[in-house]
């Protein structure tokens, strides 16, 4: 059966129908994309503090204390090193940023032989603020108001 009219042209009423489900099934999406990213951000968050707890149970003393020294320790293997930075880059402790300048030798990466660069780069990148969702959130409000001037 069709509307009369222009509308009924356009579109039947079966087809209207049909928007509900269309507007339901959109708004699924879009709640299930928040949620996917709060699971990235849970697992990632879960990540870094079993790191933090490996280093402390090894190195004792704070968490950012220990994955320092667990990022720097000669006899800990290259692959928990690197994820030592990368929980120092998420925990966002700028007491971190010394060793982590130290760590940064302005190479490329020699994953057989040394720390990953590029991941101490970018913890370096977290910790100062230049990276990560905080920094892109500012960049693009620093941009909005430039645009209000």
């Amino acid at each position: 059966m069709h509307v009369p009219g222009l509308a009924g042209r356009v579109m039947s009423t079966r087809r209207w129908s049909r928007r509900p489900g269309v507007l339901a099934l959109s708004l699924l999406a879009v709640l299930l994309g928040a949620a996917g990213i709060g699971t990235v951000r849970s697992v990632s968050w879960f990540v870094a503090e079993r790191t933090g707890t490996a280093a402390q149970a090894r190195f004792g003393g704070s968490r950012t204390e220990a994955l320092v020294a667990m990022a720097q320790a000669p006899d800990v293997p290259l692959k928990s090193r690197n994820r030592a930075i990368w929980a120092l880059g998420e925990s966002g402790e700028t007491r971190a940023l010394p060793a982590l300048l130290a760590l940064d030798d302005g190479r490329d990466c020699d994953h057989t032989r040394r720390v990953c660069q590029h991941e101490v780069r970018k913890a370096i990148g977290k910790l100062r603020g230049e990276r990560g969702f905080n920094a892109s959130v500012r960049r693009a409000l620093a941009k909005v108001t430039s645009w209000l001037r």
